[in-house]
């Protein structure tokens, strides 16, 4: 056999070797998931968590057909609801604490689903990167004894859903009613809020259970979120120092904090533009210099960092004028058209970026000759 054939069997026989098993293409399925977080606003439950948008593999989530959200009540048993009331009460929420939550497995035998959001609807739901869901359903069972529900999310691919989500539990409260009579003042350093409290429940009880207050507040554009402070129950006010800019406020009645936030409907709105209103120091030094039918003003400059300019005045004969149309960028001005025969007080104040204006500081009297 000639050399050439051999070495074409060989490239030959190599080019033919055994095929690779095949596999069939790896589903897409979604990630579950993590960050389910549940409250309570009013009679309402506010479901949230972030939009779906990883595989189990890690990869980009490139479609989905729908979530799915789930419910599990738990009624709280006979043994611990006699110890709502009487001596030594204890919260609905503390007595669940004794009630163990469902097992994974025991979840997904028993939840029910309460409803499908589709691909095609996801945008009505979103706030930001968040899902935001709203369930509505009976805060008391038979005979007012308290529930809590536990929920949870699943993302369907359009091969496989995903697994169940983490396990948000809440235990629903009669809450009190809006916080009403919201205003905001204000003030150089702060916004100032105050509002008065609750005196009923949203079922109409006289004697609302009150933790606390929570203060929330938007900026123009943004979306809300969650609550920038906590206030006492025995506060109705609070004092904010955003930075500058335009606000809206609102205020809602906390009635418990665990296992999840149960608060009231928000207060109505308080809108405030928060802008700089601390004027920048007066100037110092202020001289008046007289000269032949003409006076020079000179002064030390103001050195606030958001300095506009300087404003002159003139005082004479009972009467005060504004000498400068504009804002004097220099701290020297001359009066060129005095009066003469007559006392002369001049003034000069300081003007910052946001319009506020200093104190005026003056110089001594004088007179220029006829």
């Amino acid at each position: 056999m000639s050399k050439k054939l051999a070495c074409f069997l060989i490239v030959l026989a190599a080019a033919c070797g055994k095929a690779g098993v095949p596999h069939p293409p790896v589903p897409e399925i979604p990630a579950a998931t993590t960050d389910l977080v549940v409250s309570q606003r009013a009679g309402k439950v506010i479901l949230r968590w972030s939009y779906p948008s990883l595989s189990t593999a890690g990869k980009t989530l490139m479609d989905l057909r729908k979530i799915v959200v789930y419910r599990y009540v738990d009624a709280l048993p006979e043994s611990l609801a006699s110890k709502l009331s009487g001596d030594g009460a204890k919260p609905a929420s503390e007595l669940f604490d004794q009630v163990a939550l469902p097992l994974p497995p025991q979840y997904v035998r028993a939840a029910e689903p309460v409803a499908e959001v589709t691909k095609d609807e996801l945008p009505a739901f979103a706030a930001g990167a968040k899902i935001e869901f709203e369930d509505a359903p009976p805060i008391m069972g038979e005979a007012g004894v308290p529930l809590r529900y536990v929920y949870a999310v699943v993302t369907e691919g359009l091969e496989k859903p995903s697994g169940f989500s983490n396990l948000a539990p809440i235990v629903l409260y009669d809450v009190p009613e809006a916080p009403p009579a919201l205003t905001a003042q204000l003030t150089p350093e702060a916004v100032v809020l105050s509002w008065e409290k609750p005196m009923k429940s949203t079922a109409g009880a006289e004697t609302p259970q009150i933790q606390g207050y929570a203060v929330y507040r938007t900026a123009t554009g943004e979306i809300a979120g969650d609550a920038v402070a906590k206030v006492n129950a025995s506060a109705t006010r609070y004092e904010d120092r955003p930075p500058y800019g335009r606000y809206s406020y609102r205020v809602t009645a906390v009635a418990a904090n665990e296992p999840a936030l149960s608060e009231s409907a928000p207060s109505t709105s308080a809108e405030v533009d928060f802008r700089d209103l601390l004027p920048p120091g007066a100037p110092k030094n202020v001289a008046a210099l007289t000269e032949e039918k003409l006076v020079r003003l000179i002064w030390d400059p103001v050195t606030a960092p958001d300095l506009a300019g300087y404003v002159v005045y003139r005082e004479s004969g009972g009467t005060k004028t504004r000498l400068t149309a504009s804002l004097l960028t220099d701290a020297i001005f001359r009066d060129e058209a005095p009066p003469t025969g007559v006392g002369i007080v001049y003034s000069v104040t300081s003007v910052d970026q946001s319009g506020n204006e200093s104190a005026p500081a003056r110089a001594a009297e004088v007179t220029i000759a006829r």
